[in-house]
This record gives C-alpha cells, structure tokens and sequence, in this order.
C-alpha cells in the first residue's frame, strides 16, 4: 500500500491522506508521528496500528479538551467515557495519560474546590456534599476536610451572620430566628455552631 495524497483539512488539525484508493481523515500528530508523507509504503499491519491509534488519538483530544475547559475528577472523566461508550482498556489509557500530563489531578483540585467554596462562604456540610458530587472519593474528601481551617470556618459564619441578619427585620423574633438558621443550614453550617450565635 502506498500513500498517494496527503491534504491538510481546512482550519483543523487533520490530513486528507490518499492510501490506495483508500482516504482516511487522520490527526495531525498521527501524521506526524507515524512519518506519513507521499509515496511512503505501508503494510496492512501498520495502517491497522495507524488506524487505531488515530481512534484513540481522537478521543484523547475531546477528553483533554473536555478537562481542560472546566477542570475534572477523576471519576467525572471516567464516566463521560463510559457515556461515549468507550472501552474500559482505552478509558484507562485515556486517564493515564491525562495525569501523566498532570490535566487530571484529584488532590490539587480537591484544594481548590474547597477553597472556593470557603471563598463563598459555605459550610462544610454543602462543600462535602459538592464535593461527592464532583465525585471526589471518600478518603481524599476526609483527609482535606480535616486539614480544614476551623477557625476560618466559624469566622466565615459570623461574618455571613452579621452580614444577613438584617435582611430579617420585619418578622418577630422567633421567626426571625428560624429564618436565619434555616439560611445558615441550606448554607452547610453545622446546628450546633448556629446555635453557638447569638440570633
């Protein structure tokens, strides 16, 4: 078999390449790497090799584009995989390389989760609850809540305290009260830290 044709695709990172009487749409770094220029011969186990490796080339790229606009777990890029129907093997594949390239890292993301969250002002109850969401596991979640700054969490509660408690002027006391707890908890603020203010 030999390449008769190669065709750079308009604004995309992908060759036209004439195989026979064959054409195949293949990644730029698939060209690249397997040396494709014209009259260059292959066998049908090599073209097998090329073509498998732009497959998987192809849903790297979507992957490592999906990472990197809104940053992911782990177990979120598993399972966009999994919806795409991909094989367990090549999702494998896929995260490695990803963490190799350092594009998939649970214990710094984990860090700024968290510290967005505080930014917020939330309580640890919501941020644990994101933070199984975003599908952190179990242990990473224990280990960087306990590393948690309790006193900067308190502080954040009486901060959002002093500055909400006004927006509950017209109900009488008791409601009041009621209101502002009920707030504080949908927040993550634990009851008994609540309770510690002075509502």
């Amino acid at each position: 078999m030999i390449v008769k044709n190669i065709k750079k695709v308009c604004n995309q990172n992908k060759y036209d390449i004439l195989i026979d009487d064959n054409l195949y749409r293949l990644n730029e770094d698939i060209v690249v790497e397997y040396r494709l220029v014209k009259n260059k011969e292959l066998d049908l186990k090599l073209l097998k090799e090329i073509l498998s490796e732009n497959d998987f080339n192809t849903i790297y790229l979507k992957t490592e584009k999906y990472v990197i606009k809104y940053s992911k777990t782990k177990n979120e890029v598993i399972k966009y995989l999994k919806n795409k129907d991909i094989s367990l093997n090549v999702i494998n594949k896929i995260v490695d390389k990803l963490e190799s390239k350092k594009l998939i890292n649970d214990s710094s993301l984990i860090i700024d989760t968290i510290d967005y969250y505080i930014r917020h002002s939330y309580g640890i109850l919501y941020i644990k609850e994101k933070l199984y969401q975003k599908g952190f596991n179990k242990e990473l979640i224990d280990l960087n809540i306990d590393n948690y700054d309790k006193k900067l969490y308190k502080d954040n509660l009486i901060k959002l305290y002093n500055k909400i408690k006004n927006n509950y002027q017209k109900y009488d006391s008791y409601t009041k009260k009621n209101k502002i707890k009920m707030y504080l908890l949908r927040r993550g603020y634990e009851l008994d830290m609540i309770l510690k203010l002075d509502l």
